[in-house]
């Protein structure tokens, strides 16, 4: 009687976490290879962050735009996150 009361108390555990899960919105520009939806998990940088988010119990929702994009929707709240940000360091020629 003491195991099946344990089970579903933990049951219950892992429902509670489940149903505190919290939406983030985030918003991620086309960085072949480590961002592109032609990839398996949408790059290996998207896969990265959405591990991150999971483990911190975020159920996260990415979507792929072009740069300007998704910096006036950050910048406007539409976004809650941009995922991905590099510096690309252009040569002076």
């Amino acid at each position: 009687m003491k195991k099946i009361k344990l089970i579903f108390l933990l049951m219950f555990c892992l429902l509670a976490l489940q149903v505190q899960a919290q939406d983030v919105s985030l918003v991620v520009n086309i960085w072949p290879p480590y961002v592109d939806s032609s990839l398996p998990d949408d790059g290996l940088a998207m896969k990265i962050v959405k591990t991150a988010f999971k483990r911190a119990g975020y159920t996260p929702t990415i979507r792929i735009e072009k740069w300007e994009k998704a910096l006036a929707g950050s910048k406007l709240g539409v976004y809650d996150v941009v995922g991905a940000v590099w510096k690309q360091q252009l040569s002076a020629s």
